[in-house]
């Protein structure tokens, strides 16, 4: 199936079993693991095998592990090696994204693939995984791969933000409010909107997400 995350990926693919120990507070999978008591997602990381005979088209954009972090510190790098391998022998194209960027620079990373970091701020919210700075320093120093910046959900930045994101030198970013009533420390949409000008000025391309008024100004303005 296709990813309701990003409009250019043509399905998703979940080789990487086991529970997501960043344990983001506004995590949309964890919510959908718990619901539904998804056991491929809990317990220790694991290669799921038999998704490794999975055959891709040419043509497809395939979002690898969306349920959890295949970058992750917990995830033993015999599994991604694996899963790179497997990757590297495919025509499609892949699509990875990590709140843990530094471990990119462990492995070779296959031509066919994307290197992404979701980055939600400049500011460290400390709702997530490894410090949002640390993210950004480690896809600005990681070389020679194609990159794309995550930042959903976007949340309260400061006014350097948008350079630390191009020099970055990210393909795309992808950019977007929290669904799922988190009540973040959201960032008012004009500020937003002018952070999505600057990137493509800049020649960035912006997928826009879900924008929306912030909750937090809402309110603040409706008393």
């Amino acid at each position: 199936m296709a990813s309701k995350m990003f409009p250019f990926i043509t399905c998703t693919w979940n080789p990487l079993g086991g529970e997501c120990l960043h344990k983001c507070s506004y995590c949309w999978a964890k919510t959908l693991i718990d619901k539904y008591q998804m056991k491929k997602y809990q317990g220790k990381p694991r290669l799921i095998t038999h998704e490794l005979t999975r055959k891709f088209a040419k043509t497809d954009f395939v979002f690898v592990c969306d349920m959890t972090d295949l970058f992750g510190h917990w995830v033993p790098s015999e599994i991604i090696e694996a899963i790179l391998e497997y990757i590297h022998k495919s025509p499609a194209t892949f699509l990875l994204l990590t709140k843990n960027p530094w471990r990119y620079r462990e492995f070779k990373i296959p031509v066919n693939c994307v290197c992404g970091a979701t980055i939600e701020s400049d500011i460290d919210h400390e709702l997530t995984g490894p410090p949002e700075a640390h993210r950004i320093l480690a896809m600005v120093m990681l070389k020679n791969v194609r990159k794309m910046v995550s930042i959903e959900p976007v949340m309260e930045f400061t006014p350097d933000f948008q350079q630390d994101i191009c020099n970055i030198y990210p393909e795309f970013v992808a950019i977007g409010y929290d669904n799922y009533c988190n009540h973040l420390d959201e960032p008012e949409l004009e500020d937003v909107e002018a952070l999505i000008h600057g990137f493509e000025n800049r020649g960035i391309r912006v997928y826009r997400k879900s924008l929306q008024e912030a909750w937090n100004h809402a309110e603040v303005r409706s008393k």
